[in-house]
């Protein structure tokens, strides 16, 4: 029966990273965070980065931008989760095309692509996580209102996109190709 799969396995492993770079292409335009401050304002990876680097004025009405330099750790994770992400992806679509070390550079890409969307949840929650700490402050001296309801403030205010869910689970099937093509070129060496 073992025998009978690993030829439809090998007929196969190859569209492995075409569907990584499937699951994690449509993420660029995909909501990564949402600000429901004077409206609901949702942020894909494009324009966060076009806006951080200035190269368009928001189209929502919010500034993204400010929020993220408000607290310097959540913009250096931000930024780091982001450029991980493109890198990720941009090591994908090579690979892709690569013929002997395809399966590494794939590896390399999901761990980047794991890492970028894990990073981004740590850098949102690190930033809900200021954003409360400042309205504790700001609700102490203003009359309290905020008083032990920081976090469910900041929750309300500040979300999680599903962007970074995508990029996750691309790269979890990128270094799924890794573990399966070793596995094939292992079954093809006889062993001694």
């Amino acid at each position: 029966m073992a025998t009978q799969m690993k030829p439809r396995l090998r007929a196969y492993v190859f569209l492995l990273v075409p569907v990584s770079i499937g699951i994690m292409l449509p993420s660029i335009f995909i909501s990564w965070i949402g600000v429901n401050f004077l409206g609901f304002h949702q942020f894909s990876p494009i324009e966060i980065v076009s806006e951080l680097y200035g190269q368009k004025e928001s189209q929502s009405g919010f500034d993204i931008r400010n929020l993220l330099l408000s607290y310097n750790d959540t913009f250096a994770y931000a930024v780091a989760s982001l450029s991980l992400y493109f890198a990720s992806l941009i090591g994908m679509i090579i690979s892709a095309g690569w013929g002997k070390h395809r399966s590494r550079i794939a590896l390399a890409a999901g761990i980047f692509a794991i890492t970028a969307a894990t990073l981004w949840i740590y850098s949102v929650e690190s930033l809900k996580e200021n954003f409360a700490r400042q309205a504790g402050i700001t609700g102490g001296i203003i009359g309290e209102e905020f008083r032990g309801h920081e976090s469910t403030l900041a929750d309300i205010l500040i979300r999680l996109g599903i962007g970074q869910y995508f990029v996750a689970a691309g790269g979890i099937v990128a270094v799924f190709n890794y573990f399966v093509e070793k596995k094939l070129v292992r079954s093809r060496v006889p062993a001694v």
